[in-house]
């Protein structure tokens, strides 16, 4: 039966609640089995409890089977009814297995209840996923329902009915006046939506029926760009899958990949819609992608959602490519309605720096294996992978042109409408098409089994450029570049002359490297590898013959380049546990993301004037797992340091990030010549690789040595780690714990900022908010934090999120063990998370305000009850 088209018939109407908001769905799934098979599974609905809030934390409820004759399953209020005469039984929770005579019409009664959202403006609903989806076969027990295949061939029969005053929103750009609708998709997912006040505009676009369903009119900028995409992602998807399309300016954050539907979320922040509609293209972005998903996600499937970077980076290709000529749209800036652009920063940039945070943090990812099968499961995979397959489809664009490229993507991607893909069809479907010589040459499938199979990524170098004069005032030019990365691909260079005319010529490759020699009629100035930007490359400092440029943000900065650097400052106010406030005036000098030099001055408002400062200098190494670190710093104590280090991981391309490193530093205390002196380290990091559901941890440590044995004045060791732990728990409660272990042993008057301070943020973190307390050679501390929800009353649309804000319940204890000193510290606080809502991607919190209050503080019998407050913008409390 899973070769056999599959019809299904869907009788659903929605309930309201007292309030008027939608509640329930109820309705019936019916089918009809065929001669060939009586059995069926299906991926049962749930409930999430966590809907609507700002996290991307889930808990899933427990599917329940009754003994009756009806079969329960519960998820939220949710009840599945099966008729007695239907065989059932469960495999595992979240799946239904059905057997039935063959040709037998199979009835199945649902209920659902309806996610409701704490802030909801009750004014919109989408429903997604609230029916039992066939399966194309009934999996093992052992298997997770993530990795569940649903049936290819699908087809729905909806009925939908809903209560009055609801607008019915349905896909495929279709529109019912009426509170009731019926309609057909071919599509594993049924969908639809009830709004009110809704605006709605319909219109065609090459015989795709569109309809806009908004709220504000500024919404309406997005149709252009709509029409825009469409025509030109048919040049390479061919025909639009579907009968219509319809987009929705939504109130929450929709996922994408809905067959005929797209859902563009509009942020609760007036600024922050205003400005990303208006003044940004951001929008359009967002626009432009989720239409490349109808094809690539709504239509086309996958197999394994191991592979979702398949579709994901066609998708973000094609986007890229869809969006350089809607050249009004390609900068993040709206300079086509302000006649200005404040900063330069376009897709292709923005795919650049997601592709070096993806080198710099996964130096080693690879794709695929040589058999193209996905090696990274999906829940340890890089949210950015699929930038490397789009970076990919980029390079291969440039290699063998658009229009052969397109016909390829085309053939490829009409033949696999309503088929789950795979990594091995897509390259067999390029092998085939260069076979026939589709591309004119044979460097397609080994460029792209190169991207996939191999890590690293390219980076090319200029190692010279000369310039000779020969007769007849014409110049001989020579070019020579390197390869420093792991993939090695041919490449252009952009000359450019005394009358500012540039040309581009290819390189040719040679056993030591890549070669150019031309004659030019007039005298040549500088050139540029890969100008154009067809490769990614992981650095482009080294790429041409002039010097880097330097720009101030706020100031003049007025592009982000990937070739330049960029200077940022930001000031913020601070308090550490026993400190006076103090303001903090932080600065950087970034060199794009391949590295940079950040620092910060500190300055406390007290009758010392105590200052500190930082400076480090980062050169990352992807290639070699190395991270360089040049580092003068002086912290508020007066302890003064210059360190050389060099960090080395992750060590395994599997399992936790382990981080080794080293470094030599000279250290002394201000005002102390007596003090100066040398020491070495060794130290170790652990975190995990991808984002835990219910778990997160890290640990570090470091083991310091002082390298002047021979000096009598002090000889020592100094060591501590600290480990963090933080679970998440049901109903909004989270719970950390971190412990700290220090420990200095030596001889000698060892400088006594050296010692471990109680308080000290970076180290033992005690929150007593005591002045004057000494410093211990032997020291542990475990504090612990309890996490609560908190409903504050903020606008919807102010910039602290409510729905993450947290009410904290802290307990500290600490002892120094060489003084038999014993630390107790308790209070409250809470944690408001300062951000906003990002269209397409939802909540975004850019940074985490901590205020707290010490209600209890005892050192040893000594107790203070006196509240104090403490206050940080990076969350370190």
């Amino acid at each position: 039966m899973a070769s056999e088209r599959l019809l299904l018939s869907i009788d659903v109407k929605a309930q309201t609640s007292g309030d008027g908001s939608p509640n329930k769905l109820s309705g019936f799934l019916s089918y009809q089995t065929s001669s060939s098979t009586n059995e069926l599974c299906f991926y049962l609905p749930y409930n999430d409890k966590d809907y609507g809030r700002d996290t991307i934390k889930r808990s899933r409820f427990r599917f329940q089977h009754s003994l009756s004759s009806r079969l329960l399953y519960k998820g939220g209020k949710t009840k599945l009814s099966i008729p007695g005469r239907v065989r059932s039984e469960f495999l595992q929770p979240y799946l239904l297995k059905v057997v039935t005579p063959a040709n037998e019409t199979v009835k199945i009664g649902f209920e659902s209840s309806v996610p409701r959202l704490t802030d909801s403006h009750d004014q919109q609903w989408l429903y997604d996923g609230f029916y039992p989806k066939p399966l194309a076969f009934c999996p093992k027990i052992s298997v997770p329902s993530q990795y569940y295949t649903f049936r290819e061939k699908t087809e729905i029969a909806a009925n939908i009915t809903i209560p009055r005053p609801w607008q019915l929103i349905l896909p495929l750009g279709k529109h019912s006046k009426d509170r009731s609708a019926s309609f057909s998709i071919k599509s594993k997912d049924l969908v639809f939506g009830a709004g009110k006040d809704l605006k709605s505009v319909e219109l065609s676009v090459d015989s795709i029926k569109l309809k806009i369903l908004y709220y504000s009119d500024d919404f309406l900028k997005l149709i252009p760009t709509i029409e825009k995409s469409l025509r030109h992602q048919i040049q390479w998807y061919g025909p639009f899958p579907f009968t219509g399309l319809t987009i929705i300016e939504s109130l929450h954050l929709e996922r994408s990949s809905i067959a005929g539907l797209v859902a563009i979320n509009r942020p609760r922040q007036s600024f922050l819609r205003s400005l990303q509609l208006n003044w940004l293209n951001w929008s359009h972005w967002v626009t432009v992608l989720a239409i490349a998903k109808q094809w690539q996600g709504a239509a086309i499937d996958l197999k394994n959602p191991d592979d979702r970077w398949l579709l994901q980076g066609i998708a973000e290709f094609t986007t890229l490519d869809t969006l350089k000529h809607i050249e009004d749209r390609y900068n993040i800036f709206n300079s086509a309605e302000h006649g200005y652009t404040m900063l330069s920063f376009n897709y292709r940039e923005l795919h650049d720096i997601g592709a070096t945070i993806l080198y710099r943090e996964e130096p080693s990812t690879t794709l695929t294996s040589k058999q193209f099968e996905t090696l990274t499961p999906l829940v340890n995979q890089h949210p950015m992978l699929s930038l490397r397959n789009a970076a990919a489809l980029r390079y291969l664009k440039h290699q063998v042109g658009t229009k052969p490229l397109a016909k390829f993507m085309r053939l490829y991607t009409q033949g696999s409408i309503g088929r789950n893909t795979t990594p091995r069809r897509f390259i067999q479907a390029l092998s085939q098409e260069e076979s026939k010589g589709g591309f004119g040459l044979e460097q397609p499938v080994k460029h792209l089994t190169e991207w996939w199979t191999k890590k690293g990524w390219p980076n090319y170098q200029l190692d010279e450029f000369s310039a000779q004069k020969i007769a007849n005032d014409q110049w001989r030019v020579s070019v020579h570049a390197s390869q420093l990365g792991e993939l090695d691909f041919p490449v252009t260079a952009t000359i450019v002359d005394e009358n500012k005319n540039s040309k581009i010529f290819p390189l040719t490759p040679t056993d030591d490297g890549h070669r150019l020699t031309e004659t030019l009629n007039s005298k040549p100035t500088s050139v540029t590898i890969d100008q154009v930007r067809a490769t990614y490359d992981s650095n482009r400092y080294n790429n041409s013959s002039k010097f880097p440029d330097i720009h101030f943000f706020p100031g003049s900065s007025n592009s982000l380049t990937d070739d330049g650097y960029t200077v940022v400052w930001v000031p913020y106010p601070y308090r550490r546990p026993g400190r006076p406030w103090s303001l903090v005036l932080h600065t950087g000098l970034f060199r794009y993301l391949n590295s940079s030099l950040i620092g910060s001055v500190q300055t406390e408002f007290d009758q010392r004037q105590s200052s500190s400062f930082f400076l480090q200098q980062q050169f990352y190494m992807p290639k070699y797992r190395l991270n360089l670190l040049l580092i003068t710093d002086q912290n508020i104590y007066g302890s003064r340091k210059i360190e050389a280090g060099i960090n080395y991981g992750p060590l395994f391309s599997i399992g936790p990030h382990i981080k080794l490193g080293a470094a030599v530093r000279r250290r002394r205390v201000v005002g102390k010549k007596e003090s100066v002196h040398q020491t070495g380290s060794f130290n170790s990091q652990i975190i995990p690789r991808a984002e835990k559901s219910l778990l997160d941890y890290q640990i570090k440590g470091e083991h310091e040595f002082s390298l002047n044995q021979a000096d009598s004045r002090f000889r020592y060791e100094r060591r501590y780690l600290i480990s963090s732990i933080f679970v998440s728990m049901p109903y909004g409660f989270d719970v950390m714990s971190r412990l700290f272990r220090g420990e200095l042993t030596g001889s000698g008057d060892i400088p006594y900022e050296l010692l471990f301070h109680p308080e000290d943020v970076s180290e033992a973190l005690l929150r007593l908010d005591v002045s004057g307390l000494l410093r211990s050679r032997k020291l542990y501390s475990i504090g612990n934090n309890l996490y609560a929800p908190l409903s504050v009353p903020f606008l919807k649309n102010s910039f602290f999120l409510s729905r993450r804000t947290k009410a904290i319940g802290y307990y500290d204890f600490g002892r120094a063990i060489d003084q038999e000193t014993t630390y107790r510290a308790a209070g409250l606080g809470v944690s408001l998370p300062f951000g906003g809502d990002i269209t397409g991607v939802g909540t975004l919190a850019l940074s985490k305000l901590s205020l707290l209050v010490t209600l209890y503080s005892a050192v040893n019998r000594e107790v203070s009850r006196e509240p104090r407050v403490l206050f940080t913008i990076g969350g370190e409390f």
